[in-house]
């Protein structure tokens, strides 16, 4: 699948026209860089934290988007994933964004009406036993019922399926 990311947000005109949805993220109180692209959040142990983002839905019709919580890993290449969940977890991470960042229930599954926006909450329950440290992960949108367009492009099929990723470092 190809992955939109929040730090790469310039899509072609032909890009916008597929897609047709869009995330945008609404500055966290407080945040250590309010002018990231991402979540920057500086929390301490036990503390509540709200983050917001806004779904926009260009077409006319009616879209639902799923939304989910991911904890960054490193990839067999070597590189930070923010936009899947891992094969398997080591058993030294002993605390995971995704166990204490939980995503309103309403907005786990949301229908944006045809030319309009919808804001979208989560909530991180920071543990009061978690270590001194930086914790990274993804708030991850993906657009239901998208048409998967096969292209053949010199022997390789593409699949493209646009998504969401609005990277949370803790």
């Amino acid at each position: 699948g190809r992955n939109v990311y929040a730090e790469n947000s310039e899509a072609t005109l032909q890009q916008k026209a597929e897609v047709s949805y869009s995330v945008k993220k609404i500055k966290a109180a407080n945040e250590i860089n309010e002018t990231s692209s991402f979540y920057d959040l500086g929390v301490t142990k036990g503390e509540n934290k709200e983050i917001q983002a806004i779904i926009a839905n260009s077409s006319n019709q009616p879209i639902y988007v799923k939304s989910q919580i991911f904890t960054a890993f490193t990839n067999e290449n070597g590189t930070i994933t923010y936009n899947a969940k891992p094969k398997s977890i080591s058993k030294s991470l002993k605390f995971k964004l995704s166990d204490f960042a939980t995503i309103e229930a309403s907005d786990k599954r949301i229908e944006v009406p045809p030319h309009s926006e919808k804001t979208v909450t989560a909530f991180i329950d920071v543990p009061k036993d978690v270590p001194d440290g930086v914790m990274l992960g993804a708030w991850y949108f993906e657009k239901e019922n998208q048409v998967v367009e096969n292209k053949e492009e010199q022997g390789i099929g593409i699949a493209n399926k646009y998504s969401y990723s609005l990277a949370i470092k803790v």
